[in-house]
């Protein structure tokens, strides 16, 4: 019943147990590791802050009542006008994206070289296989993509776990989260809203096409950071906190320590031991937008089979015929049998 509950609420991986100690994972984690990768999502997300419902229960009952419902209003609000920004993705493909990127990258040196990838096609598949587990201890990764409430800042998000599981008396299994972590990134809007702005209107003018570009690059950065967090360097910086660093963006201050960066992009590292994160930050400024608006340049023409067997082949260029010289002195060639 419990799992059923935390499904329908869509955090079946919080009723893992966690494990408190520090979990120092092997380099590689594993020389054929069991990846499993639940594709739970079919469309944009929206992030509605609990903070409104936190609050209200410190107040009691009716505390708890009032922040519910604060809360539920601004999730069906959000949901009502996220509607434009889905009927344009909606031949956008995340999860094929999405699987596609972790094939290519999850073979390193610091997760493994040979990893054995099966994809879930819902949470709750992922619960059903939990209870006859193929893998005793796994690597679990969960996308997802959404956009926040207030609409300042689209994402993409890689929730990860290293599980043990271990047989209980009744013949069920006990999951325990080894090593846990979220990888994200994110682009928030530069500017804030002006007066009566709609920010949905904004995201729009991007259209499909710039959407898309954003997610696809939202995909390959988040994956970029799972590997780069399991390889030599990204391990060595576990134990740091990068506390009191920041770093600075397209105008933007970030709190963390800066582990790298790009043309308009950073990634930060902060907090420690489980409550650390690694987090990449985009920021979308008017430049930046009229790029995702502009359309894309046209692709040179692709000729066809039959294109090319229709089109008349080019005459092949003859070598010059080269005529030997004759010589003065040479003899008369008499036909045979006429002999006299």
């Amino acid at each position: 019943m419990l799992q059923r509950l935390c499904l329908a609420l869509g955090l079946a991986f919080s009723c893992f147990s966690v494990d408190a100690r520090t979990v120092e994972l092997p380099t590689p984690v594993a020389r054929e590791l069991p990846v499993e990768l639940v594709l739970n999502q079919q469309e944009m997300a929206v992030e509605v802050p609990q903070a409104a419902a936190a609050v209200g229960m410190q107040f009691g009952l009716i505390g708890a009542l009032v922040g519910s419902a604060v809360q539920n209003s601004q999730a069906k609000k959000a949901e009502a006008r996220v509607v434009p920004l889905r009927d344009l993705l909606v031949h956008y493909r995340f999860n094929e994206r999405l699987e596609a990127a972790m094939r290519a990258k999850l073979a390193s040196d610091g997760l493994s070289p040979n990893p054995q990838l099966t994809v879930r096609q819902t949470a709750w598949d992922e619960a059903q296989a939990n209870a006859q587990p193929a893998s005793m201890q796994a690597l679990v990764l969960v996308p997802r993509y959404a956009m926040t409430y207030d609409f300042r800042t689209l994402s993409v998000s890689l929730a990860t776990s290293y599980v043990e599981r271990a047989p209980k008396s009744n013949g069920k299994y006990k999951t325990k989260t080894l090593f846990s972590r979220v990888y994200k990134f994110d682009f928030p809007m530069a500017a804030a809203p002006a007066e009566g702005e709609d920010m949905v209107q904004r995201w729009s003018a991007l259209g499909s096409d710039g959407l898309s570009r954003l997610l696809d690059e939202g995909i390959a950065q988040a994956t970029d950071m799972l590997a780069f967090d399991f390889s030599a360097e990204g391990r060595s910086q576990w134990t740091q906190t990068g506390k009191g660093q920041s770093a600075e963006v397209a105008g933007q201050r970030f709190p963390g320590m800066r582990v790298r960066q790009g043309a308009g992009w950073v990634w930060v590292r902060s907090g420690k031991g489980w409550a650390q994160s690694l987090a990449g930050h985009q920021p979308l400024d008017a430049t930046a937008l009229a790029a995702l608006a502009a359309p894309l340049p046209a692709q040179p023409a692709v000729e066809t089979i039959a294109t090319q067997v229709a089109a008349p082949a080019e005459p092949p260029v003859e070598a010059p015929v080269v005529v030997p010289a004759e010589t003065p002195d040479a003899a008369p060639v008499v036909p045979a049998g006429n002999g006299g």
